[in-house]
């Protein structure tokens, strides 16, 4: 997926919000956490764009309110040696490898590598969607490691983002705890 096919799909992802949500939540809160699915163009110049979705998404897009589970997305890319730094899943680095162009987890100030995510930054993207468009159906504040297809969905988030090896991420990711 490239970034601006993720930025309109996100943009068309519904949660479900009860009538109980509203009054336990407020507008306000469910405003909040709507917006934090919606992907705005940067009103720039045209610089030219990486040729990386990833890259595309954050110097292209505001991602700087996307959250997705516990990913969030850096205002601008940082980069070493060795990763561009792209964003966050709680306090560990989300990275690009310069290398391969796989899509990591880092452990946060640390060379370690925590988990594979993808194989690239597209089927990052596609992953991503799944995720997120699973997490949006549930009711605000539920525990949605509780719920019976949470491990198939986690499954189907690896296939797609490159296979078996990037199981582990999306079962952190969604709450798979089998």
């Amino acid at each position: 997926m490239e970034a601006k096919e993720f930025a309109d799909i996100m943009n068309t992802i519904t949660f479900n919000v009860s009538e109980n949500d509203l009054q336990v939540y407020g507008r306000d809160y469910i405003r909040d956490l709507e917006s934090s699915y919606r992907i705005r163009k940067r009103n720039q110049g045209p610089p030219k764009e990486p040729t990386d979705p990833l890259l595309s998404l954050i110097s292209g897009y505001d991602t700087s309110r996307l959250e997705i589970g516990a990913i969030t997305f850096n205002k601008v890319i940082r980069q070493d040696g060795h990763y561009y730094y792209f964003g966050r899943c709680e306090a560990d680095d989300l990275v690009i490898e310069k290398s391969t162009g796989h899509v990591l987890l880092k452990m946060y100030a640390k060379d370690h590598i925590l988990n594979s995510c993808a194989s690239n930054s597209s089927k990052f993207l596609d992953a991503l969607f799944i995720a997120a468009s699973y997490l949006a159906q549930f009711p605000i504040g539920a525990d949605v490691s509780k719920e019976e297809d949470v491990c198939v969905v986690s499954a189907q988030c690896a296939v797609v983002a490159g296979g078996e090896t990037h199981i582990n991420f999306y079962k952190m990711l969604l709450g798979c705890y089998e």
